[in-house]
């Protein structure tokens, strides 16, 4: 992901169980938003992605801690960030077998 005057890009990846690569996406959305709310946005369309192909049991690895934390915080944020992370519950909570956690370096 990357800032650069109003475009934010995003880009996402789909491994198997092993790690394998199987398939890849990037998006350029005309937006100026910071890092974080970035971050935001990328997961929640991460999301959208994996429900339009119907992917049952998915693990979404990112290396945003904020966005993680929020995630499983109840705390209700009006900001554009606190959008984004209400956007990404919303699917979670239609979407079991899904889960978000910190990617190790």
């Amino acid at each position: 992901m990357f800032e650069n005057n109003s475009l934010l890009g995003i880009g996402m990846v789909i491994r198997d169980e092993d790690g394998y690569f199987l398939a890849g996406k990037s998006l350029m959305l005309a937006s100026r938003v910071s890092v974080l709310e970035g971050e935001a946005i990328g997961l929640k369309e991460a999301l959208s992605w994996m429900k339009s192909l119907n992917y049952q049991r998915v693990i979404f690895e990112m290396d945003a801690l904020n966005v993680v934390k929020a995630l499983s915080t109840p705390v209700q944020d009006l900001s554009e960030f606190g959008d984004a992370i209400l956007g990404c519950r919303s699917i979670f909570d239609h979407e079991v077998n899904c889960k978000v956690h910190k990617a190790t370096k």
